[in-house]
């Protein structure tokens, strides 16, 4: 008997497509390895303080209330971007924008 991950179980259930919640929950998993993502490139004061919000059309959005932070974020965004690829298997996210608020 063989596993599956729970992603892999969601993603190819017959109930989640007919239901259209795929995207959500696709989303979802891109959202939380977002933050991941982030714990690993930026240091600790910084994932800290960023959010990982929603990704929608290739475009993640982090949300944080400290400027410098959201500097940080901006200038790691490429190396961002390439991590999630790499952990993802495809190019989910493209661009990054980073809100204050």
């Amino acid at each position: 008997m063989s596993f599956q991950t729970l992603k892999k179980t969601l993603l190819t259930s017959s109930l989640i497509t007919k239901h259209g919640l795929r995207k959500q929950i696709e989303a979802a998993v891109v959202v939380e390895e977002a933050q991941k993502t982030l714990a690993k490139v930026c240091d600790d004061a910084v994932a800290e303080r960023v959010r990982a919000h929603s990704v929608r059309a290739g475009i993640l959005v982090y949300v944080t209330a400290s400027s410098p932070a959201a500097s940080e974020v901006r200038a790691r965004a490429g190396e961002i971007v390439r991590h999630l690829a790499k952990v993802l298997g495809t190019t989910v996210v493209k661009t990054i924008i980073v809100r204050i608020s």
